[in-house]
């Protein structure tokens, strides 16, 4: 598929995730990752969504999909981070942001702030 169609297959996924339609933002990004099935950001975009679904498991298989394409990816590395949060595995969640510091967007870093406020209350 032509570049310009799986840039606003993300950006549309990208947008319903934003508005909390994670359902629909997975459908999307299903839909992406199999037409660019070499490409890592579908993977991550659907790893991420997964989680936020809290569907860990097809999460972590999507983000370590993404990694086996990309190992020293931010955005995987990330995710793959806040995935150790969820399962309470914090000293390696700290030991891998230690190397893979959280990215300066909006949108990941809320992923970080409620997965932190989950672990202090």
């Amino acid at each position: 598929m032509h570049l310009m169609n799986i840039h606003r297959l993300l950006q549309e996924g990208l947008q319903k995730f934003d508005n909390l339609e994670f359902e629909e933002a997975r459908k999307v990004f299903e839909q992406t990752a199999k037409m660019e099935s070499k490409n890592p950001v579908p993977q991550f975009f659907l790893g991420m969504t997964l989680l936020a679904l809290n569907d860990f498991s097809n999460g972590e298989l999507s983000i370590e999909r993404g990694l086996s394409l990309s190992p020293k990816n931010q955005l995987g590395q990330n995710l793959k981070a806040l995935l150790l949060f969820k399962k309470n595995q914090c000293q390696a969640a700290l030991d891998l942001l230690s190397k893979f510091p959280v990215i300066e967007t909006p949108r990941v870093q809320a992923l970080f702030l409620v997965e932190f406020e989950k672990i202090l209350t």
